[in-house]
């Protein structure tokens, strides 16, 4: 307020505007644009352009909604330089230009889909519902569906037929045996309708080997050790044996008697074992011995003529018993085989074999058992991938390369070694003076040692005679039926027998032609 002014006295209470008193003011205010329009001086374009009127003094007034401003089908109102949408259901906006999306607030219940339309929605109700808002469970046992006496049970959406036996199914209106086959391993289901006696309203005929009401389980035909003298392998109805060396028969019942054909020479005495024959006399092993190491250089048989290189003397009964590979032994060098080595012949990558060996330890050690002790080979062992590996001297030359044998039956010669290194080693087999493939000892540890007996001796004063063989071929030498006899515990037969088989048709380095 303005300085120096008076405040004056309390405003009245406003009344309400009558009709007739706004119809007035309306004329007042088309008058007073008439008159303001008609005292400018741009004339009548600026009048139309502030009076929003028509005629050069603004008399005419503008409708609106002759532009049709209003979408949708909504109705246009004129007003005094204004206008106004009277939308239709479903449309919003100054101009009822946007639609209504009624399914915003979720009105479908149990989960049906709601399709928005033009001022409304609908509900797509799922299966056992309806109603326009899918709220109406229907009732499904209405058009009784469950056979054979059964009960219906309605539930939200869906139903259940509680069945009487031995009725099965989603209706109850198949019998047992032929809803599905109850009966496992091949088993015949036959219907029963003694209810008492086959609550299930079946029975299983098991096929011969298996047991149980529904002939889950195989029948154990090694429960009863029929296997007199060997190892009993469990297979559907019936069973076979792996029989121990020196006994045969379909229940390794049978006693070998090995000294039939006395293959003791030189007045030794043949003890039957079971496992084979021996040798006690210190000379005769030495001939033995002499006589297999000789025939590699200068005859095509094993031993000279009327000699045959009996087995040593076990001192050891247990040692008479062969090994049994354990499935978890199998699984063990599974796991640690090495990744990075090249594939045998059968194109197995050992990063395949490290990943399976939960599941191929117990069929791979059942394999190599029955190997072990019938001394029979698969064929595929017989196969090897042999890349040469240069030693030394002319490349050209075949001779100066060292075979390298790739095989697929890595796991089963580990076993062997194992149980040969076991066997020299507890049965004192290798004397100290062995330095070649013995663990912890080389070339170097031969030559250490030698050079220590030699300086002994030619310090006392004493001749030193040596002699040098060369023996950088002398496997690639020896024919495969030069192989030597057992020594040491007689099962080692076995190891002899899956060498040989191993060894069989494989050409010497003599056959070998030109380098290509």
């Amino acid at each position: 307020m303005p300085a120096g002014s008076k405040t004056g006295p309390p405003l009245a209470k406003a009344k309400p505007i009558s009709a007739s008193v706004i119809t007035y003011l309306r004329r007042k205010t088309k008058e007073l644009k008439k008159s303001f329009c008609s005292q400018r001086e741009r004339g009548v374009r600026r009048c139309k352009k502030l009076c929003r009127h028509q005629g050069n003094n603004c008399e005419i007034e503008v409708d609106e909604c002759l532009s049709d401003p209003c979408h949708n089908g909504a109705t246009c109102v004129d007003h005094l330089n204004a206008f106004s949408c009277i939308c239709q259901d479903g449309f919003q906006g100054t101009t009822c230009e946007a639609n209504i999306n009624e399914c915003h607030s979720s009105p479908c219940l149990h989960n049906a889909s709601c399709a928005d339309l033009i001022g409304g929605y609908e509900c797509i109700c799922p299966p056992g519902f309806t109603g326009a808002r899918c709220e109406t469970d229907i009732d499904e046992c209405a058009s009784f569906p469950c056979k054979n006496g059964a009960t219906c049970i309605d539930q939200p959406g869906n139903y259940f037929c509680q069945c009487v036996a031995p009725f099965k199914g989603l209706n109850c209106e198949f019998r047992p045996c032929e809803a599905s086959n109850p009966c496992e391993n091949g088993a015949a289901c036959i219907e029963e309708m003694n209810l008492d006696v086959f609550p299930l309203g079946f029975q299983c005929q098991c096929v011969k080997g298996f047991a149980g009401p529904r002939c889950e389980i195989n029948v154990n035909e090694c429960s009863s050790n029929p296997c007199l003298h060997g190892y009993c392998y469990d297979i559907v109805n019936g069973f076979y044996c792996l029989c121990n060396p020196g006994y045969a028969g379909l229940k390794c019942d049978q006693d070998i008697d090995d000294c039939v054909i006395n293959a003791c020479e030189h007045n030794s005495t043949c003890v039957d074992l079971h496992l084979g024959n021996l040798a006690t006399k210190d000379g005769e092993k030495a001939e033995v011995l002499n006589a297999f190491f000789a025939s590699v250089f200068n005859s095509q048989t094993s031993c000279p003529q009327g000699i045959q290189p009996p087995e040593l003397e076990d001192r050891d009964g247990e040692q008479n018993k062969p090994p049994i590979i354990q499935e978890e032994a199998v699984n063990d060098l599974l796991h640690h085989l090495d990744t990075h080595k090249s594939m045998g012949p059968d194109g197995i990558h050992p990063r395949v074999l490290r990943e399976l060996a939960e599941e191929l330890a117990k069929p791979l050690s059942i394999i190599y058992q029955q190997s072990w002790l019938t001394g029979e080979v698969p064929d595929d062992w017989n196969l090897a991938n042999v890349p040469p590996i240069y030693k030394k001297g002319r490349k050209e030359d075949p001779g100066n390369y060292r075979p390298v044998s790739l095989t697929a039956g890595k796991i089963m010669e580990q076993f062997i070694l194992s149980a040969l290194i076991r066997q020299v080693q507890d049965d004192q087999g290798v004397r100290p003076s062995q330095h070649g493939f013995m663990k912890g000892r080389s070339c170097l540890t031969n030559l250490i040692s030698f050079y220590e007996q030699v300086t002994h001796l030619v310090d006392e004063g004493k001749a030193v005679d040596v002699i040098y063989l060369d023996f950088s071929k002398a496997f690639d030498a020896i024919f495969p039926q030069h192989s030597p006899r057992e020594a040491g515990s007689s099962w080692l037969r076995q190891v002899h027998s899956l060498l040989g088989k191993k060894l069989a048709g494989r050409p010497s380095p003599e056959s070998c032609g030109e380098w290509s």
